[in-house]
């Protein structure tokens, strides 16, 4: 212990620490809890230890604390190659009803597995040696580039750009066949991945940064690690309070093949659809689905998702999210409807979220439900 340096505790070190600590009880809490899609939750649980751990390692190396224990020194650093695939995985069971590990998913680890590899060289030295080695590291930083972390970087990025584009096109399929807006909500995840890469490409800046001034190191590192723990038990607290409103709800979406049709035959099944839809209502009904409407307009569901798109220019969840928003500005003014509220009326008129319902009518009429309410008293 007596060659441990003595280093003080500072505000980021501090929040750096609570945030490690959190992030063990927030994965704990989300193996155990019986609440949410069990496979998400070990998945999202797995990227939560893994950041708790790296966020350990940084400590360990700040402080020190690596002359007492020299053989946890670079024990974590294989790990970082498992954030990436756990991510994909993630999206997988998000978005797939029958998603299932095959064989092929091996190939996900063979980054871990090479990463681990290249370092049983070091693995097996002395205690004495992994000090020396690690030490010298940082000696050297600037004598040219660590690959090794440049590629776990990129790493990370691959993967996060993966997943987002996988869930962009499923919630693109899923507004061309669903209009319950409690599943369309979880569209937050896409706001969560562009984080998760411009998190990771500013680290990449950062660190090629630090090749032309080490200097920045302790600086900047704070704030990467506080981030991180912050923002992913952030997610995981969000997971464990709010299960229905985080996990994706996985949904089949088919697609077939659409044919040609000509103007006439266009103008007039479109006709029949709008007709239907303003005399009958069915967006009243928060669970409303294409094959829904399919059956009692008697067209096929690939066929009217095509009318619907190539009449209206919106997908299916945006064509009677339309409607369910003219029947809320009709209901406002309307003396029948005054003793509900503001949300009362909007689940009336098929939204099942407060958020979706808050942030559609925001969208197509351009200001809050509540000012709309306000222009309508004056």
């Amino acid at each position: 212990m007596d060659n441990l340096a003595l280093v003080q505790q500072n505000i980021w070190t501090l929040l750096i620490s609570w945030g490690a600590i959190q992030c063990f009880v927030v994965a704990a809490i989300l193996v155990f809890n019986q609440k949410g899609n069990r496979t998400q939750r070990l998945l999202l649980a797995g990227i939560i230890i893994i950041v708790g751990v790296q966020s350990f390692n940084f400590l360990m190396e700040y402080f020190k604390w690596y002359h007492s224990f020299p053989h946890l020194i670079w024990a974590s650093a294989p790990l970082w190659f498992l954030m990436g695939p756990l991510l994909l995985f993630f999206q997988r069971y998000s978005t797939h009803k029958q998603a299932k590990f095959s064989i092929s998913d091996v190939l996900h680890f063979l980054p871990f597995v090479g990463a681990f590899a290249f370092l049983i060289p070091f693995f097996v030295l002395s205690a004495d040696s992994k000090v020396f080695t690690l030490e010298l590291y940082y000696e050297q930083f600037l004598d040219g580039p660590d690959y090794f972390f440049y590629a776990f970087i990129l790493s990370q990025m691959i993967y996060g750009i993966a997943a987002l584009i996988r869930f962009k096109a499923y919630f693109r399929a899923v507004g061309e066949e669903y209009a319950s807006t409690h599943i369309y909500q979880h569209k937050w995840v896409l706001t969560m991945l562009v984080g998760f890469i411009a998190f990771w490409t500013i680290t990449l800046l950062y660190h090629l940064l630090l090749l032309t001034n080490f200097a920045f190191f302790f600086t900047y590192d704070y704030a990467t690690y506080t981030f991180l723990t912050l923002c992913v038990q952030a997610f995981g607290i969000s997971a464990i309070i709010y299960p229905d409103s985080f996990f994706v709800t996985p949904v089949d979406v088919k697609h077939d093949g659409v044919e040609v049709h000509n103007q006439e035959d266009i103008e007039q099944e479109a006709k029949k659809v709008l007709a239907y839809v303003e005399q009958h209502k069915p967006y009243l009904n928060p669970e409303l689905r294409l094959g829904d409407l399919s059956n009692h307009t008697e067209i096929p569901a690939y066929k009217l998702s095509f009318l619907i798109n190539r009449w209206t220019g919106k997908n299916f969840f945006e064509f009677i999210n339309a409607y369910r928003i003219e029947e809320v500005k009709k209901r406002l003014p309307d003396a029948e409807y005054a003793h509900l509220t503001l949300d009362a009326i909007a689940r009336d008129c098929g939204f099942n979220s407060s958020a979706s319902f808050y942030r559609v009518f925001k969208q197509q009429t351009g200001v809050t439900p509540k000012e709309y309410v306000k222009h309508l008293k004056r």
